[in-house]
């Protein structure tokens, strides 16, 4: 996986946000992370290895807080899990550890008919459900992922073996929060409700659809939404 700092101006406290699939830092300009916490961006995760110690890291901080959207949930539980990093606050942001899935994520049929037509062309249609509304639309359109469709298609496809191959794994209660957007057309809203009940890990619903950024000004807002 790739990685970049999004703010880096020697704060007190971190954040390390797990993007979603297909991003860049595109997404992360929505919320103002000026005078904030310093902000650590994971993404591209056709390789899921960590490029940097972050146990290491996070000792040079008082505080860690983690926050993953969509399949960056999923990443993070699997790369961090066995860890021994003393997090603040864990946020699942539309997102669950079974992303696919018929009753805790993507239907398997769905996800499989997306990676079988992804391409520079539909990709334009699937934004349009990640926005699920015109207004998200236009918002979002500003702040849309540069990478081609070839190279998120390949990370579609090599996410689509990692998650098979470790799908039988249960890393339990991973996350202390989880934020749902009750108009996900991604990842259904009524499946991630089921995964976060069988986990028994509290969770929220937001007014908002897969792409749920524009619901808070900065990331400390989002931070402090749960606590």
């Amino acid at each position: 996986m790739k990685h970049k700092w999004i703010a880096k101006n020697n704060n007190k406290s971190l954040i390390l946000f797990f993007n979603g699939w297909g991003m860049d830092g595109g997404i992360c300009r929505i919320l103002n992370s000026k005078n904030s916490d310093d902000f650590l961006m994971f993404y591209d995760y056709k390789d899921l290895t960590l490029p940097v110690a972050l146990d290491e890291l996070c000792e040079l901080y008082e505080k860690t807080t983690l926050i993953a959207w969509s399949f960056g949930v999923w990443v993070a539980e699997k790369v961090l899990s066995q860890k021994d990093i003393k997090f603040s606050h864990k946020i699942a942001l539309n997102g669950t550890g079974k992303p696919i899935d018929s009753e805790y994520g993507i239907p398997p049929e769905i996800y499989q008919a997306t990676l079988d037509t992804y391409s520079q062309k539909t990709k334009i249609k699937f934004r349009r459900r990640m926005c699920a509304d015109r207004n998200t639309f236009k918002q979002f359109t500003p702040f849309v992922s540069q990478r081609n469709a070839e190279d998120q298609k390949e990370e579609l496809k090599l996410l689509q073996q990692y998650i098979v191959a470790d799908y039988a794994i249960n890393r339990g209660n991973f996350y202390d929060d989880a934020i749902i957007g009750n108009k996900d057309k991604i990842i259904p809203s009524k499946n991630q409700i089921n995964y976060w009940k069988k986990n028994k890990t509290k969770y929220s619903l937001l007014n908002a659809p897969h792409i749920p950024f524009f619901c808070w000004n900065n990331w400390n807002d989002l931070e402090e939404h749960k606590k």
